[in-house]
Parts: structure tokens; sequence; C-alpha cells
């Protein structure tokens, strides 16, 4: 028996003894036909296959790897390279392919990685294209994709994916996609949005704009479902297509301009009747209205405005609450008068008053500070509830204490910043300065961050709305004038 067959017969898991006679044949290849080698590869690949779970040792991972790698070599170069291609056809690359594939989802995904199989598979797919046999090309594209997109889902591979993403495999993609069944689309999209868990590194390293043609792409699909009536499923291929466009045009990478506009109408005709899409909707629709002020006009003109507020006062998801949130934050900045035609600040008091989420709640306070920054007369704000709104959210999220101290103390800042342009524009304004005491304090005894908003009661003593008043000792020690009432 060779010794990787030994040492895989040493140390059995998950059943892969069931395997050894076969292992044992492919280790020992040259003593049988191509076509039983072939055969073997078959059954080794069918037993992972059928399994949900892949649990390899590490040893057992090398095993499989040593028994794969020579029939997947194409540089004569190479020791392990197979000199006699009949046992190296097309079909044999596939079945090899395809158990690299099934280990990489499995839990041994680092030793692939360590094996040198990356380049090898990059290498596979630049060299898809130039096959006779167009399907076999496709098939071994596919596969050795499908196993990037494994290698590309795992923690701590961001050095790895940037080095995927500079050998100009992604262009390959984009070639690739126009031809593709839909199966094998939904590969591709899926492999793009798993190395988009690394978009912030491959900013860093200024890859985005590799994936520019990708997602003109991935936008053309997204219409093209709507036009043509596509059945969309959870977890399927515009799922991934639309969690692939939010992340690609996050870190100001802008999404294609001339596709924008058809792009966002079919996401509306989406949102509503596919609820798993419109965290991923919302947030391509902030990326697009965060890149460019004509990104924010756009969706004002296609009435996205409306849906926005629709999502953050009915959506029982946070995630979609807070990306709608935040997308609103964005387009008031850009079209700010948008807000004042419509229902917007109602929509907004409303859900400052009853939003439980921190996360959330730290988005509707900047769509006030937006708000208010832009308007010359912010009493509308007292009169409408936003006031008591964002002073409710701030409430919320100072009881939230130290567990999301970040978060908190943006939130006071922003919304103390947006108070004194209210104190500035309105002192006759009706303030809850009693609650205000209250909140400065109990975010002083936690440790927290608030010098803005000590900065604005500072404001309130000196034009005596409040009087003399000590933040140190953690009580409420302020007393409101009379013509002040909480």
């Amino acid at each position: 028996m060779p010794s990787g067959a030994k040492k895989l017969e040493s140390k059995v898991h998950n059943g892969l003894s069931e395997m050894d006679g076969v292992i044992c044949e492919l280790l020992d290849f040259h003593s049988h036909t191509p076509d039983e080698t072939l055969k073997n590869l078959t059954s080794l690949r069918s037993f992972f296959t059928q399994k949900s779970v892949i649990e390899l040792e590490a040893d057992q991972a090398n095993t499989i790897i040593d028994i794969t790698l020579p029939f997947m070599l194409t540089d004569p170069e190479s020791p392990e390279f197979i000199n006699d291609r009949a046992y190296a056809t097309p079909n044999h690359i596939f079945e090899a392919s395809w158990i690299i594939t099934n280990v990489a989802s499995g839990n041994q995904t680092p030793v692939v990685i360590e094996r040198g199989l990356v380049p090898l598979l990059c290498s596979q797919i630049a060299s898809a294209r130039s096959m006779e046999d167009t399907i076999m090309a496709e098939k071994l594209f596919s596969q050795a994709v499908w196993t990037l997109g494994n290698i590309a889902g795992e923690r701590s591979t961001d050095s790895i994916v940037v080095d995927i993403a500079r050998t100009g495999v992604v262009a390959e993609f984009a070639a690739w996609l126009p031809k593709l069944n839909r199966r094998n689309k939904a590969i591709v999209m899926w492999a793009l949005e798993s190395m988009m868990s690394s978009s912030r590194q491959l900013c860093k390293a200024g890859l985005l704009s590799n994936f520019d043609e990708a997602s003109s792409l991935a936008m053309d699909m997204v219409i093209e479902c709507v036009d043509a009536d596509w059945t969309i499923k959870q977890g399927g291929l515009i799922d991934d297509t639309m969690r692939f466009l939010f992340r690609v045009s996050d870190h100001d990478n802008e999404l294609p301009r001339d596709k924008q506009r058809p792009f966002v109408r079919a996401c509306l005709a989406l949102f509503f009747d596919h609820p798993f899409l419109q965290t991923s909707i919302m947030s391509a629709f902030g990326n697009i209205s965060n890149n460019s002020t004509e990104g924010s006009s756009i969706l004002v003109e296609m009435g996205c405005v409306a849906l926005l507020g629709a999502a953050i006062s009915t959506s029982d998801a946070v995630s979609t609450r807070k990306t709608a949130a935040w997308t609103l934050s964005n387009v008031v900045v850009d079209v700010p008068e948008v807000a004042f035609e419509s229902d917007i600040i109602d929509v907004l008091a409303q859900c400052m008053a009853t939003e439980k989420s921190p996360h959330v709640g730290k988005e509707l306070v900047y769509v006030a500070a937006n708000l208010m920054d832009a308007n010359d007369n912010p009493s509308v704000f007292i009169n409408s509830g936003v006031i008591d709104g964002m002073i409710n959210q701030m409430m919320n999220a100072v009881s939230v204490g130290t567990k999301q101290h970040r978060l908190v103390e943006e939130m006071l800042d922003v919304a103390a910043q947006s108070l004194q342009l209210v104190l500035a524009s309105n002192r006759e304004g009706d303030l809850p300065i009693g609650v205000l005491i209250e909140l400065v304090d109990e975010a002083t005894c936690l440790g927290l961050d608030v010098h803005r908003m000590l900065e604005f009661m500072d404001v309130l003593q000196g034009i005596g709305v409040i009087d003399a008043w000590d933040p140190d000792d953690g009580d409420e020690t302020g007393d409101v004038t009379e013509d002040s009432e909480a």
C-alpha cells in the first residue's frame, strides 16, 4: 500500500476508510488504465458530493490533494506532471477539480491554500476560453470558480483574495458571464460576492475597479430578471448578485452611471415581492446616493423616497431599516427639499418615537441632522415632533450603555450639534430641558464622551435657559428656568 494511503488508514475519520481502495488505486494510477482511473476519480468525487458536511484531518486533506493534483497540472516542468496525457484528459481534470472543490468547502480550506492550488485554479480559469470543447470548457471554468468562491469565503483569506484579484481572473469572470447558463452564472456571482467579504482590503490595494465590468453585467442581470420575469429564490442568482453589487459599490466605488436608472427601476419592481432582497436593495440605493448627487437625484425622480420611508417604518428587519435610513440621510444631503415636499418629516418623527434599535436610531438622527442643517427654520422640527424623537433616540442609545459606546457617542455628538442649530434659530421653542439634563448626567456616569452635549448645556446655561449645572456630580443639579419648563 502506498505511504499516503497508509497514513490515511491510520486516521480514519468521517467514514473516509470506505475509499481506501480507491485512494490506493489513484495513488498508483499508472497501474490502471485511463478509463479505470477516471472511474476511480468519479467514485471519490461522488463520495464527497453525497456528504452534507465534509470534515477531514489535515493529513487526510493532503492525501486527497496528493491524489488529485497531478491530474490538474499543465506545466510539463512540474515534477508531478503526467506525461501520458491519456490520464489527464479534460474529464480527468474536471473530476479532480470537483474533488478539490469539495475539500475547499470543508474544514481544510487552509490546506488547499497552503498546497498552492489557488494559482493553479486561476490558470485553469484563464485557459478555459481557449478550449475547443466549449461545453467542457464551461464545466472546468465553473468548477474552478466554485473552488475559489469557497476559498474567498473563508475567514482570514483577505490577502489570498487580493492575490486572486491581481491575476486577471475577475476579467475572465466578466468575459464568461454572458455565455453561461443561469446555474453557472449563479456560481460566478456567488464567488464574486464571496470575494467582496474582502472589499476593504481590495479597496486599499486599488483593485475594486477590476470589478467594474462584472458590476455592469450584474446590473444587467438584475434588469433582465425583471424584464424576463425570472423565478427568484433566496440564496440564488439574483440574491448573490444584489449582495455583490452593494458590497462592490462600497468605499466610494461608483456603480456604472449609465445603468443606474434602469437598475433602480428593476429594484423597485423587486422590493415588495422579495423581502430577502430588501436590505441589499437599500444598500445599493445608499451607495448610489452616497457616491454622487446625480445618484440621489435619480432616486428622488424615480419615487424612491416614499419607498425609503416605508422601509424605515414598516420593515421587520433591522438591517433593512438601518440601510433605508442611511440611504435617506444621503439623499437629503443632496436633495433636502424632497423631505419638505412629502410626508418624510412626519414619518421621521414617528419612527424616531418608536424605533428600539440604536443602530437604526443613529441613522435616523443623521437624517434629522442633515435636514436641520439644510433648513433655515428648524422650528418645524420642534412642531413636528422630530426633536422629541431625536431626544428619545438619545435616551434609548444611552440606555444601551457602554455595550455600544462608539455608536452612542457618535449619536450624542451629532444630536447635540443639531440641537444647537435649533436653539440658535428658535430660542423660544420648547425643549425638554429636564430630560436633556437627565440624559447628560446618565451618559457622564457611564464614562461616555459627551463633550458636545456639555457644550450644548453650557450654551443653555449661558442664555439663561437653565441655572448653574455641574455634570461631574452625576446628579441632576440644574434647575429649569420658569419660562422653559420641560
